[in-house]
């Protein structure tokens, strides 16, 4: 069933049925991560029912709950002002309501008789935690927004609400989708890399071509005097992904001048998208996804659909309302076109986002709207983002004229090499390759074993236990001495190390009590540097510079016989 009371009876069956298969299985876990409200009565009922909170199997477990999307209009609540049917819905839940009434119900929703799965789990779970920082920081500020006021600041105050990213397969998908041995972000030698990456990008040109021949696609193909460049879409047609953008907001012109204007009732001005269409005719757009079942998704695609019927639009637009796309076409989207769209934003966002990093496996740079887990995914050095090299282009402000502005950069990039937005210091447009933006899309490392180093510690906060000392040095050590010196760098790869990472950890363990362990992380860092080279080299005695001052002699001694080696 759909309605409110057959979710939470489903949830009830889900979290029942996880601790019964443990008990089962004769498992005895340290944590339980619960994803959402499906299995957010996990944490109520092992600590509220008796043979659950008395077994063995459960005595030092910790519960806690990753909140994906964390906007209420994603939660499950049920508002009763009938007491009697109030605890009705408590016994659904598995809650006694003389007993656990305020566990099942929220005393400070709006009405003060709310059922909240989310109230629920907030209050029973040891820790919670969301999927980006940026993300984190609006629940704690944004408290008219987001509710659950009190349990959010009481968590944050015991250090138990954390912020996790999302990873994605990244290598597996890239060897997957272009059929190599080995993918990009697995790939550390310069000489293969380049090597790959030309693989990589004439795979890319087949795509474009096999994209524009769909037959559900049809856009008009390229040829040897006629180079379109592709935005593509893949998203729920919602007003989460941001398709306001391209349909509520109309622009007019008058001369030279450009007016956008939010015009939600006007269901015939020009579009963001139709004007965008209409600037270029080389540009082509390709919208796929299902269509949300609300008003807001049935105006988008009322919209969309408008604009596919042109006859001026046939060739050079796509709308295909469909969510499951074959895998050929699925491949093709993200690797044929030349930029993916995902302005997503306002009240609820995008809390983490993996289109993103599905369309950087594809090496198709992201036009992306600079809120919550976009910030760290996406990186436009030239809007001010300074840990990654640029893989895609940013927009700030949820609005019609930024989304158009970016695309309009887009363009400009792909076609002259240089920004429209952004100047240097003589007044001239910023230059941009568009082959680097494919470059650093291809190789921004999104896999899991980068997240996963985060979702260690936060487990070990969690349980109070301490982690091993000088563990990523350890690996690297005993890995590094049965490499060949060209395959070093695929070491650090391996374990998800940036060359930061990699060196501090060999620096602290200079420091360890085992004289043996030592003198091995002295030799591997020198023998590392050798075989890197720069960047490495340089970073390397950066770093060590920085630590010379404040170590011991001995880890002092071991830093100068490091220098003198890789000098």
């Amino acid at each position: 069933g759909t309605t409110g009371e057959d979710k939470i009876r489903r949830a009830r069956v889900l979290a029942q049925g996880t601790l019964e298969a443990l008990r089962a299985y004769n498992y005895y876990p340290s944590i339980i991560q619960t994803n959402e409200w499906p299995s957010w009565l996990v944490a109520a009922l092992m600590t509220t029912w008796k043979e659950y909170r008395d077994d063995p199997h459960f005595a030092q477990t910790k519960v806690g709950s990753m909140m994906h999307n964390p906007h209420p209009s994603y939660g499950i609540t049920l508002n009763e002002a009938n007491p009697v049917k109030r605890n009705y819905y408590c016994n659904v839940l598995g809650l006694d309501p003389r007993f656990h009434y305020d566990l099942a119900v929220n005393r400070y929703s709006p009405n003060g008789h709310q059922i909240d799965l989310m109230h629920t789990m907030l209050r029973s779970s040891h820790f919670i935690g969301t999927v980006s920082r940026a993300m984190k920081e609006r629940m704690l500020k944004e408290t008219w927004l987001f509710d659950h006021v009190w349990e959010f600041a009481e968590k944050e105050r015991l250090g138990m609400f954390f912020a996790r990213r999302n990873g994605f397969n990244m290598a597996a998908r890239q060897r997957f989708w272009f059929g190599t041995k080995k993918s990009l972000v697995e790939t550390w030698q310069p000489s293969a890399r380049r090597r790959l990456f030309y693989k990589y990008y004439a795979a890319k040109k087949t795509a474009k071509l096999d994209l524009q021949n769909n037959p559900y696609i049809r856009l008009t193909p390229d040829s040897e005097s006629l180079d379109h460049v592709i935005f593509g879409m893949l998203h729920r047609i919602s007003k989460q992904k941001g398709f306001e953008l391209l349909v509520d907001w109309k622009v007019y012109t008058d001369g030279p001048n450009r007016y956008v204007r939010h015009e939600t009732w006007n269901m015939n001005g020009n579009t963001v998208l139709e004007h965008f269409l209409q600037s270029n005719p080389r540009i082509q757009f390709v919208i796929c996804g299902r269509v949300e079942d609300s008003p807001d998704g049935r105006r988008y695609d009322a919209h969309l659909r408008r604009i596919a019927s042109r006859p001026d639009m046939a060739g050079r637009f796509a709308y295909y309302p469909e969510g499951n796309l074959s895998p050929d076409l699925y491949r093709n989207l993200y690797v044929g076109c030349q930029y993916f769209v995902m302005p997503s934003g306002g009240e609820v966002g995008e809390p983490c986002g993996i289109s993103q990093q599905e369309a950087h496996a594809g090496g198709t740079p992201v036009i992306a709207h600079h809120q919550d887990g976009l910030q760290h995914t996406v990186s436009d050095n030239d809007f001010g983002d300074k840990d990654y090299p640029a893989n895609g282009i940013k927009f700030t402000g949820f609005s019609g004229e930024g989304l158009l502005e970016a695309m309009l950069d887009a363009v400009e990039i792909y076609y002259h090499g240089r920004r429209r937005l952004y100047r240097d210091a003589n007044g001239k447009p910023k230059p941009l390759d568009y082959d680097d933006l494919v470059f650093h899309a291809f190789t921004r490392d999104h896999r899991w074993i980068k997240p996963l180093r985060d979702y260690i510690d936060m487990f070990a906060k969690v349980l109070g236990t301490a982690l091993p000392v000088h563990l990523d040095a350890l690996r690297l050590i005993e890995e590094i001495a049965y490499t060949e010196d060209g395959e070093t760098g695929d070491v650090l790869l391996k374990y998800g190390l940036s060359t930061e990472q990699a060196i501090l950890s060999l620096i602290a363990a200079m420091g360890c009590d085992v004289a043996s362990v030592r003198r091995a992380a002295a030799r591997t860092l020198v023998r590392l540097a050798q075989t890197l080279k720069n960047p490495f080299l340089s970073e390397a005695l950066k770093q060590i510079r920085q630590a010379m001052d404040s170590l011991d002699k001995n880890q002092t001694r071991l830093l100068e016989w490091c220098m003198e080696n890789m000098a």
